[in-house]
């Protein structure tokens, strides 16, 4: 074994017991992060075979709870899979209890509620961003409302896609290509003509093409200027615990797919030890009951997905 896997194994270990392998020292005195609660989410959908019918979609949301925003809190939702060859459940049903539980959490870990919520929604399509904004929105402002009336965040929401064809190269003098370096932004030519989105190329790739990631953000009450979401954004996506390298995407919806991947990992494992929820109605399954039967004990303050 090299020095190499030793290492990235250690990097678990650790975020596993709840250290800190690394943070962004920015990040501490960033006016742009104080008072700030960074919030990522996703939907796991099951593969394509013959439990896909009876198996859930996952639901996750994760949220950092300090300054230095390396010590993350998740929850876990299980959905009805709607498989359709022209539509998925893409939208997170039970969002507002879960934006509860994740706003007690934060409160418990810093003694006071954020000013500001940064939200990345992983997942989600250009043909799904109005359900997004009309469901998940109202949802985080009704779980803010429940712990005071006065108590009105301001939000911004940020949708988050990998799957594109766009990528980013470097032409040198010898006319060679080669990646351009972590970092680089794009936001104009290849972007909307007028609503406000951009790529941004935060990967440093060790083999192969770097990817950039294509950010729109849907919803913007904080009013960050295109620089400044830019800064943060590039800034979070090296402050993935696994790594010592930047990533293409924020840590809170990188851990999120992890997360939903890990619960589904675990639904299985369960359906198949028990012969459970198989050939049933989906409409007639109690989701809720098997996510608590196969849940992963919630250590606190321990990322046992990292």
């Amino acid at each position: 074994m090299n020095g190499s896997t030793l290492g990235g194994i250690c990097l678990k270990i650790n975020a596993k017991l709840g250290g800190i392998n690394h943070y962004a020292t920015v990040h501490t005195t960033d006016p742009l992060l104080i008072d700030t609660m960074i919030l990522g989410a996703d939907v796991n959908h099951p593969k394509p075979g013959p439990t896909m019918y009876d198996s859930p979609s996952i639901a996750v949301a994760c949220v950092a709870l300090d300054r230095e925003i390396s010590r993350y809190y998740s929850t876990c939702r299980f959905q009805k899979n709607i498989y359709n060859a022209k539509q998925r459940q893409e939208i997170i049903v039970e969002f507002e209890s879960m934006c509860d539980e994740l706003l007690n959490e934060y409160e418990k870990f810093n003694n006071e509620l954020p000013k500001k919520i940064l939200f990345y929604r992983d997942g989600v399509s250009e043909s799904q961003f109005q359900f997004c904004l009309n469901h998940e929105l109202p949802a985080i402002k009704r779980a803010c409302m429940k712990f005071a009336k006065d108590f009105n965040p301001k939000i911004t929401l940020v949708c988050v896609q990998k799957r594109h064809h766009m990528r980013m190269f470097e032409i040198q003098k010898e006319n060679t290509i080669k990646n351009v370096n972590p970092g680089t932004y794009l936001d104009h030519t290849i972007t909307h003509p007028y609503e406000y989105d951009f790529y941004l190329c935060s990967h440093a790739a060790m083999k192969g093409t770097a990817r950039a990631a294509h950010y729109h953000v849907l919803h913007d009450e904080i009013k960050y200027t295109p620089n400044q979401l830019f800064t943060i954004t590039n800034q979070l996506c090296y402050c993935y615990s696994r790594c010592t390298k930047s990533v293409s995407i924020p840590p809170p919806v990188y851990y999120a797919d992890l997360i939903a991947y890990r619960y589904m990992n675990c639904f299985d494992a369960y359906r198949g030890k028990r012969n459970i929820v198989q050939n049933q109605d989906p409409d007639k399954i109690d989701w809720d009951l098997y996510r608590k039967k196969v849940n992963i004990e919630m250590l606190p303050g321990k990322m046992f997905w990292a």
